[in-house]
């Protein structure tokens, strides 16, 4: 079974997150996403507008398959220390078989090369 990783905070879920969860999962051809997502509090510290217990829920019911929560630390530091999060502690490598990355500005890619334009 093959699983791609997302890190995110869905505060709030939009339809952008439901693109990126989409695509992340077919460009990398996985059979399972699983979400790395903040908890009480957001990138920098900042606290969430919808309770983690809600945004895990929407996840769930917009394709992905599991939620766990990023630890507070990463949440509590820079965008680098948040993503961050998604890698297992002392390896060099993300978790995951693959992760897919998003911008607001709709371009995606798969850190193993695969790169696609796109977004709402």
């Amino acid at each position: 079974m093959k699983a791609v990783g997302v890190i995110t905070e869905y505060n709030p879920l939009h339809s952008g997150h439901i693109l990126h969860i989409n695509m992340s999962k077919s460009m990398s051809a996985a059979d399972v996403v699983v979400c790395v997502m903040s908890g009480d509090y957001v990138q920098r510290g900042e606290p969430a507008i919808i309770d983690k217990f809600s945004r895990a829920r929407m996840a769930l019911e917009s394709g992905v398959d599991l939620v766990v929560e990023l630890p507070v630390e990463c949440c509590l530091s820079s965008a680098e220390g948040f993503a961050e999060g998604e890698h297992t502690p002392g390896e060099g490598e993300p978790s995951g078989d693959d992760c897919g990355v998003g911008t607001a500005h709709g371009h995606f890619r798969s850190p193993r090369g695969k790169s696609c334009e796109g977004g709402p």
